[in-house]
């Protein structure tokens, strides 16, 4: 069983980012295997239920935070107790799934003080920084930092392009076979 990879971002902070971030992860891991709002819940679908579904199956979830993710000093949406954006963190805390921040625009993780209570534990996450002139290298870091993290389950899907060009060897023996194409990511080349 493969694992199940939930987007959590906040569409006037970081939608296209989450767009490019979605696209590269379903191609590594399958669609399946992603989830993000706009491309798995149907018209006339309950949004809340069918999120609280996904993330009761998702094993790793992945906050995209750029400038505007708290919102507006003066009406920070990140402190409503019904922001979806906060929900579905808090419940992948409580849940101790793993919990990836992927910092765009050149932030970075927030602060203790700079979250409510129950979201302090982000903090403490080690974050990925995803620039546009680094996009490739920096994915591939993400997605080795998750395969190192979940083992067996995080392998490519069969269409992946390290299964295509015929490179992946089972975990985890030789895991830098997994790189399809040379890269910085990459310490064997």
């Amino acid at each position: 069983m493969g694992i199940r990879i939930f987007l959590n971002y906040r569409r006037e902070d970081a939608e296209f980012a989450a767009g490019r971030l979605y696209d590269r992860l379903a191609q590594w891991f399958g669609p399946a295997s992603v989830f993000m709002d706009v491309d798995d819940i149907d018209y006339g679908t309950d949004f809340a239920e069918r999120i609280d579904k996904a993330m009761s199956t998702a094993d790793v979830l992945i906050v995209l935070i750029g400038p505007r993710w708290a919102g507006p000093e003066d009406a920070r949406r990140i402190e409503q107790p019904n922001d979806f954006v906060r929900l579905e963190i808090e419940s992948a805390l409580e849940r101790n799934m793993l919990v990836i921040p992927v910092l765009i625009g050149g932030v970075s993780v927030p602060s203790e003080d700079e979250l409510p209570p129950s979201l302090a534990p982000l903090s403490r996450r080690h974050g990925l920084k995803l620039e546009h002139a680094t996009f490739d290298a920096d994915v591939e870091d993400l997605i080795r930092s998750i395969r190192r993290t979940l083992g067996p389950r995080a392998a490519p899907s069969l269409g992946s392009p390290a299964v295509v060009a015929g490179v992946w060897v089972s975990w985890p023996s030789l895991p830098w076979l997994s790189c399809s194409r040379p890269s910085p990511c990459c310490s064997h080349r």
